[in-house]
């Protein structure tokens, strides 16, 4: 049977397909991480469910490019994936399934990263273990489906990086045409990827002044990406004094350090421990062994750490601006840095453990994910609502998350809430006919559909209502719902 599989093999390898991979072996190995990430992947793309952060991208992506700019400037975020989901969604659709797909296949682009650039900066140990981290770590699958910038941040901050560090390896134009062009839309993806984009410009502008080399294209670049995020600098101090005086954010703990750690390598407290016991093995070893190796990668990551412990204090001893999840933007240059410690052991054991040890989380977070592509009690909500409401549906609101859901599920709705009611985005209008009522004023005598977390009764007497129907909606993907219909006495 061996004997049997083994010239099956070398008939294969001899073929002209065989030939073709082997003679194009980079883009072999790209193509084959991309296609079994679509494939794993791309079967969490096509449901209904959908959450706030994703509700407000789908409102916002049925304007005008024009209204977009205007809507994102008073966010807070640069302006550059809604406007690149506009203009995907006009070619192909503005389902969730299409715009899942828009951020899963900007993600696969990242092995292609793998096998030519960072497999030229490295080697293809490297390519191939950033590949599996790509693949495996349970962060993954929020980055490559989540209708959210995070997956354009994370991308583009990378290959900036990483073009970055092969100027100063190979002094090329090309190079430095490449890291300029990913620094500037870079900046334009994520306010996180613009702090660490302008550090690690600074860091390679210098570094190219020690080491004599590249000087005047790293200056180039810093000059030109600089000159190119000035239209929007000024938006960014707006929306900078808008966050300090209207954000949703609590002071970071240590709790969610630990909070972080889940959120990248799984929820399995022994595991995640395990997991850092072994990158930190490797991390010595390396000093030990190829210092140089790790002062390479110290360099593609240095930029991350810069910018994760900057929002870190500025959260502690300012305006709270971090929770695990803006983590992202950054977090590309992370997992390169330990593909590259760990590629530094000629044999492979303790490799082969670390993936053993991220097999499990993998198929853990990979079952929740499938999980919740059940969107059978939305379409349930969706009907009952339908049926308990006349063709104008009129939304009374207690918390933010649902007016944005309710307008994707029912455009062109009118939405109530007081304004003693929690409601963090900057323009509401952005959700259509919205409606905000001060402490004093009384609701229009007509029908309203609450939608809360929990169950949410004091209403009834706080707004002079009366409840004429009741539902609970278990939505694996977004939680519990209680639907009420109300009736203004």
């Amino acid at each position: 049977m061996l004997e049997k599989m083994k010239e099956i093999f070398t008939s294969l390898k001899k073929s002209k397909i065989g030939e073709w991979i082997q003679n194009h072996s980079s883009f072999s190995w790209a193509l084959f991480f991309s296609l079994l990430t679509i494939f794993l992947y791309g079967f969490l793309c096509f449901h209904e469910n959908i959450w706030y952060d994703e509700a407000y991208q789908m409102v916002l992506n049925r304007y005008s490019l024009k209204d977009i700019i205007y809507f994102v400037s008073k966010d807070f975020s640069p302006p550059l994936y809604a406007i690149c989901l506009k203009i995907f969604t006009s070619i192909f659709g503005s389902s969730l399934g299409v715009c899942r797909l828009f951020s899963l296949l900007v993600y696969c682009s990242l092995f292609f990263l793998a096998f030519f650039p960072i497999q030229k900066l490295f080697s293809r140990k490297v390519s191939l273990y950033f590949s599996l981290f790509l693949l495996l770590f349970p962060v993954s699958s929020y980055i490559s489906l989540e209708i959210r910038t995070y997956c354009f941040a994370f991308v583009f901050t990378l290959t900036a990086v990483v073009y970055g560090a092969l100027l100063l390896k190979e002094d090329s134009w090309k190079n430095m045409i490449l890291y300029t062009i990913f620094s500037i839309l870079a900046m334009y993806s994520h306010n996180y990827s613009i702090f660490c984009i302008f550090i690690f410009l600074w860091i390679e502008f210098f570094c190219s002044l020690f080491k004599k080399k590249a000087r005047l294209k790293s200056f180039l670049a810093l000059l030109i990406t600089l000159l190119a995020f000035i239209p929007w600098l000024n938006v960014l101090m707006g929306q900078a004094k808008a966050l300090n005086a209207n954000f949703w954010i609590d002071a970071p703990n240590l709790a969610v350090l630990f909070q972080c750690l889940y959120f990248i390598f799984g929820s399995y407290k022994f595991l995640v421990l395990g997991i850092i016991d072994v990158f930190l093995i490797f991390f010595f070893w390396g000093i030990f062994k190829q210092p140089k190796k790790v002062l390479k990668g110290l360099y593609i990551v240095l930029p991350s750490l810069l910018t994760l412990l900057f929002f870190v204090l500025w959260s502690i001893y300012k305006t709270p601006m971090f929770i695990s999840r803006y983590m992202v933007p950054v977090l590309g240059g992370i997992v390169l840095f330990l593909a590259v410690i760990c590629s530094i052991p000629k044999k492979n054991y303790l490799f082969l453990l670390l993936l053993l040890f991220l097999i499990y989380p993998f198929f853990d977070n990979y079952i929740e994910e499938f999980s919740k592509t059940n969107d059978m009690e939305t379409k349930n909500m969706i009907q009952n609502i339908e049926e308990n409401s006349s063709d104008q549906k009129i939304f009374l609101h207690i918390g933010e998350f649902s007016l944005g859901e309710m307008e994707y599920y029912f455009p062109d709705s009118e939405h109530y809430y007081y304004e003693n009611i929690p409601i963090y985005v900057t323009v509401p209008e952005i959700f259509g006919n919205v409606h905000k009522l001060s402490v004093e004023e009384e609701l229009p005598k007509q029908q309203y559909i609450l939608i809360s977390k929990i169950s949410y009764e004091y209403f009834v007497e706080e707004y002079d209502l009366q409840i004429l129907d009741s539902s609970f909606f278990d939505i694996p993907y977004q939680g519990e719902r209680y639907v009420y219909v109300l009736q203004k006495n």
